[in-house]
């Protein structure tokens, strides 16, 4: 026979509730403190990755995934031409500023505005260089040059290039704040002032000259910056992309991943590191479970 007690437990749970009131409202403030304690845990750890992820890209010097390293224009085009890339850019390298003391400053040339909020430069006036004897630089070269923080100012530099020494003059067209933990300062001149400066060489002299001067590597060469479509695996299709385009990695065409990226630092984490983790992570729950 079936029985219709439902009234009656219903009854009696209300009445165990009402007696055991003090118990339920602990019960009940464990379970919220233990949500707590799990959302502010994972909180935080999420920002502190998120936070170091950022500094690290910094100090990297760029947000790309991963890059070609003294590429010529022909080797470039073939690699950023490949499907696995969803975005590319680049620079050249002209040389490193030899009256530029306290802070290394790397004097490059870039066809395309975008690549600066990827190297994390925000212009705070200016624009990019037109003119031959245009340039943007940072805070760091107008404080050891001893200038103002404006545009118009006149900026001296020297440096080596294909092993001879170049002084110019410049006109300064934009500049932004220099970054502390990046390791150099970037400086950008116009493509009018590399077209003078490259006069005959061609990517044939610039290869040439790098055989014999490994310390001057990427003089005249172009440093290609990728973008994927997620950041996983990333030297896997670095290496999948030079490859592609007929080159043997590192022998024929060096390139770069940017180890910022958590997932491509993960792929590599230590045994040891990954098991301390995981045993956090099994106390955190326990601790939880305990408190409820």
């Amino acid at each position: 026979m079936r029985n219709n007690n439902g009234a009656s437990i219903r009854k009696l749970s209300g009445r165990s509730l009402k007696n055991n009131r003090m118990r339920n409202i602990f019960a009940v403030l464990a379970i919220a403190l233990t949500g707590i304690l799990f959302t502010a845990v994972f909180s935080l750890t999420s920002g502190a990755m998120q936070v170091i992820q950022e500094d690290t890209m910094r100090e990297v010097g760029g947000r790309f995934h991963a890059g070609i390293k003294a590429a010529t224009t022909e080797q470039y085009e073939k690699t950023a031409s490949d499907p696995l890339v969803e975005k590319s850019s680049y620079t050249i390298a002209l040389g490193i500023a030899d009256n530029i003391i306290k802070r290394q400053a790397e004097i490059r040339f870039t066809p395309d505005e975008s690549v600066l909020p990827d190297l994390f430069i925000t212009l705070e006036e200016g624009h990019m260089p037109a003119e031959a004897d245009e340039i943007i630089v940072d805070t760091y070269v107008f404080d050891e040059l001893g200038l103002p923080c404006a545009l118009g100012e006149k900026i001296p530099l020297r440096f080596s290039f294909m092993g001879e020494m170049v002084e110019e003059e410049f006109v300064v067209c934009g500049w932004y704040r220099g970054d502390a933990i990046a390791h150099a300062s970037e400086l950008f001149v116009s493509e009018q002032y590399w077209t003078k400066l490259k006069g005959s060489y061609t990517d044939e002299d610039f290869l040439k000259w790098r055989e014999i001067h490994p310390e001057d590597d990427g003089a005249g060469l172009l440093a290609g910056n990728f973008y994927f479509e997620n950041p996983h695996n990333l030297e896997e299709k670095i290496r999948t992309v030079i490859q592609n385009a007929g080159y043997e990695p590192e022998s024929e065409l060096a390139y770069g991943v940017n180890w910022a990226y958590m997932s491509s630092r993960v792929e590599a984490v230590d045994p040891l590191m990954a098991a301390i983790l995981a045993g956090a992570v099994i106390v955190i729950l326990l601790t939880g479970y305990l408190i409820i």
